[in-house]
């Protein structure tokens, strides 16, 4: 038919269906649609914590909550009282940052065994596991009930300790006027060269393995170059530290989230902490609520164990 023709009308031919456009515009529709419901659910995650820095927090949550009037908490404390804050603090965070990227390694290699997914259900599981005895025993717990026991055990750790590198002292041949005198009033000594011995296994409760003689040749060289408090506040630390509960969940938490991210987030965390039980010594600690410290601990477990269970329900294997 002529398209000039009176009979033809335009207007139909401009405006007639086209099937195969309109099932076009429905894939459309479609892709649009889950591209939609994609972002929401994307923002409804990031609502709460933005996603690039969620690891960061969660983990400095995770150190502050569950380190407050922990062991280490203690150690760094009553060390404080005796020596020089800032030799304390030194020793104390070089062994918690050891700590912290030894433990989100052994967690970065857990993926390469599980898949993502399932690594992210078990530290879920984790947490609840956590987060449930935390939470039990702080409702166990009288509301008057304070760190009293830990901190005379603390203590008694640290006598022992002393008298222990006494005899020691003793046995290698060093004479009492060899050893630096440290006090909370003195500056931080330089240790003399000529006392240095190598120091014995015994100080550490590791069994013998690669970890213990490592540990060990790190101690003796840190004997040449700190002073004794910092060693001791080194030693100290790590020992109270290695298969802390925080340890345990630093493990789990580098095992599904960003390597970098929980470093970071447990290094600020654990200096926090740190440089509360310098500052604040004994006295903190003595005013410290041992329930509520334990059942906000319990708490924000349980608040990471659903956020991981989340993650993991959400998880596109193919996408990752």
């Amino acid at each position: 038919m002529n398209n000039d023709s009176p009979f033809f009308d335009k207007s139909t031919k401009e405006t007639a269906p086209n099937p195969k456009k309109k099932s076009n515009f429905l894939i459309d529709d479609l892709s649009e649609s889950d591209a939609t419901e994609n972002i929401e659910s994307s923002a409804f995650s990031q609502k709460l914590i933005p996603k690039s820095i969620a690891p960061f927090i969660m983990a400095t949550a995770m150190i502050v909550t569950s380190e407050i009037g922990d062991k280490t908490f203690l150690v760094a404390a009553l060390m404080a009282m005796r020596h020089p804050r800032s030799t304390v603090f030194g020793g104390a965070i070089a062994a918690l940052i050891f700590m912290t990227v030894l433990s989100a390694v052994v967690g970065r290699t857990v993926p390469t065994l599980l898949s993502r997914k399932y690594t992210m259900l078990a530290a879920g599981i984790l947490f609840v596991v956590f987060g449930v005895k935390m939470v039990r025993e702080g409702l166990e717990m009288s509301p008057e009930e304070g760190i009293d026991e830990e901190l005379h055990e603390v203590e008694s750790e640290l006598e022992n300790l002393e008298i222990e590198n006494d005899q020691l002292a003793a046995e290698e041949g060093r004479v009492d006027h060899d050893k630096p005198e440290l006090t909370s009033n003195s500056a931080t000594p330089e240790p003399a060269s000529n006392a240095y011995r190598p120091r014995r296994s015994s100080i550490t409760n590791f069994h013998n393995s690669t970890v213990q003689r490592a540990f060990e040749g790190f101690t003796n060289l840190a004997y040449l170059v700190f002073s004794a408090a910092w060693v001791q506040t080194f030693v100290m630390t790590f020992l109270a530290e290695w298969g802390d509960r925080s340890q345990i969940a630093t493990i789990a938490m580098a095992a599904g989230r960003d390597f970098h991210q929980v470093v970071y987030g447990g290094i600020v965390g654990h200096a926090f902490c740190t440089g509360l039980a310098v500052i604040g010594g004994k006295l903190l600690a003595t005013k410290i609520s041992l329930r509520t410290v334990t059942l906000g601990g319990g708490f924000t477990f349980l608040v990471f164990a659903v956020i991981y269970f989340k993650d993991c329900f959400y998880f596109n294997e193919s996408s990752s």
